[in-house]
């Protein structure tokens, strides 16, 4: 592990959040109620540099949909990136910061929705909007150019939304990213609650505790192994090429693992980028591992274009 890094975990430990996703039901609402921004998302001003913006609103939810201001050759390619935050938090500055740089770095569009959060609303309302956009942008290219790019909770958000496209016999997208994905809300079996165990002394952010609730919220009411709660127990073939980025440091580990062992005896099309010693979501931040997934992930959507 590199210094960054290292200096990473030890910052992700002093914000508290793993106190915070530990929390009682009652505390947590009370905790989002304080936090939470409340308003719609601002795009930062170095994108708008270099895009133009679009906000449209679909299920009756904003929507930047942001356009190269000069021709790229690429910019009928999308990247749709679906945000983390625990099914709970808006986009953070990292967020902004690393899809502007893919964006920058592709010369592709990039479509952002903000969400429909928990515990207010699940995993239904967020589909709703998720499909309703994925049915404008085929007006505008094809599915094969539309690349489903999500961080933590956003990683299962977007591989559930390929599953659904897959349940509706629609295209499929043509990548699923999934960086540190949040993937199943199931109760773990003895094996995986030891292997959570383990890494959960290294993890800053996330505890094994976290699954309960958050799974409550935005499954509700359906069953926590549906695929749309967690995409863990969905389809694999046939939704796009699936590229899953995870960190040893991270207890989704676990899962991302799992689901990759899966999507091979599948014969599904997958590739897993595991980067040991690495925490939740460090290919956010600053430091080499970063910049070397950062490089990978571009190499995945670049390939897609020949």
């Amino acid at each position: 592990m590199s210094l960054q890094t290292n200096g990473l975990e030890y910052a992700m430990g002093i914000t508290g959040m793993r106190n915070v996703f530990s929390l009682s039901e009652a505390e947590m609402k009370a905790w989002l109620k304080k936090h939470r921004g409340g308003g719609f998302l601002s795009c930062p001003e170095y994108f708008l540099r270099h895009y133009r913006l679009t906000n449209k609103f679909f299920r009756g939810r904003p929507c930047f949909i942001l356009n190269p201001r000069v021709s790229t050759g690429h910019e009928n390619s999308y990247l749709f990136f679906i945000h983390g935050g625990g099914y709970t938090l808006e986009m953070n500055i990292f967020e902004w910061r690393f899809i502007y740089r893919l964006a920058m770095g592709t010369g592709m569009s990039v479509v952002i929705p903000y969400l429909p959060l928990a515990p207010e609303k699940n995993c239904e309302d967020s589909m709703k909007m998720l499909y309703s956009i994925y049915q404008y942008l085929r007006g505008h290219t094809v599915p094969s150019r539309i690349h489903l790019i999500g961080v933590s909770s956003g990683g299962g958000i977007a591989l559930s939304f390929a599953q659904l496209l897959r349940k509706k016999n629609c295209p499929p997208c043509g990548n699923v990213v999934l960086l540190s994905p949040f993937l199943n809300f199931d109760v773990p079996n003895d094996q995986e609650w030891l292997r959570m165990q383990e890494i959960a002394p290294h993890d800053k952010l996330l505890s094994p505790e976290l699954f309960y609730m958050l799974g409550k919220w935005w499954g509700s009411p359906r069953r926590r192994n549906d695929y749309l709660v967690s995409p863990f127990y969905g389809n694999l073939n046939g939704i796009g090429k699936i590229s899953i980025f995870t960190g040893t440091h991270d207890v989704l580990n676990v899962y991302a693992n799992e689901l990759y062992e899966r999507a091979v005896k599948e014969d599904a099309p997958v590739d897993l980028y595991e980067y040991i010693d690495t925490p939740h979501m460090w290919m956010l931040f600053p430091g080499p591992e970063a910049r070397n997934a950062f490089r990978a992930i571009r190499r995945v959507l670049v390939k897609s274009r020949l």
